[in-house]
């Protein structure tokens, strides 16, 4: 073969290494940036999970608070509702009392 055809080869041959070497180190700088991109995203995609579950657990405190507040005035109706059961049946008792003291002593008199 004639030398400036190995020549033009081994030039040929340079420029394709050379355009090999670009497009690797081309797509390890791809591989990089969406590997840095990605990790950007999980970390974003992380935060805005712990940001969803602090307004749920917050939702979630703020209807247990109400329950408990329900709870507690259904509590005290109930403690009113028997607090004046009890008055009531403890007055009539008094009142039993107080009548059969008094037979006892009508019958005592009579």
């Amino acid at each position: 073969m004639p030398e400036d055809v190995l020549k033009k080869i081994e030039g040929k041959e340079k420029e394709a290494e050379k355009a090999l070497k670009q497009a690797k180190e081309q797509k390890e700088k791809i591989l990089r940036d969406a590997e840095k991109e990605a990790q950007q995203m999980i970390l974003q995609a992380e935060e805005q999970a712990q940001e969803e579950l602090k307004k749920y657990r917050e939702k979630a405190q703020l209807l247990t608070n109400q329950e408990i507040e329900k709870i507690k005035k259904e509590a005290n109706k109930e403690r009113e509702k028997l607090n004046a059961r009890f008055r009531q049946e403890s007055k009539q008792k008094a009142i039993q009392y107080i009548f059969d003291k008094a037979k006892k002593l009508w019958e005592k008199i009579s």
